[in-house]
């Protein structure tokens, strides 16, 4: 398995923009540092965007992140619920 490490770019507003990371795919878990987890959002040819999935204010410019290599995965359940939540509120436009 290949380690993919990098480091911050910048933090704010629960978002991460890291440099690197070139090896990741849209949607896939990476791990700061201090343990927040985030989940891989935005590729870009430079840097990657990163939704974090705590609070991460131990994260910081300069602080390394690594790719975990899973996917983030939506229980069945809770897929089901959050479709149909969606699935509603369209029908509502429409009435």
């Amino acid at each position: 398995m290949i380690v993919n490490n990098d480091t911050v770019l910048q933090v704010g507003d629960d978002i991460a923009h890291i440099h690197g990371l070139n090896e990741v795919m849209v949607g896939e878990l990476v791990e700061f540092e201090e343990g927040t987890i985030g989940i891989t959002l935005k590729l870009e040819s430079n840097n990657v965007g990163v939704v974090l999935m705590g609070d991460g204010l131990m994260i910081q410019k300069g602080s390394s992140v690594k790719a975990i290599g899973k996917i983030a995965q939506i229980p069945v359940l809770f897929r089901e619920v959050l479709f149909m939540s969606i699935f509603k509120q369209d029908l509502s436009l429409l009435i």
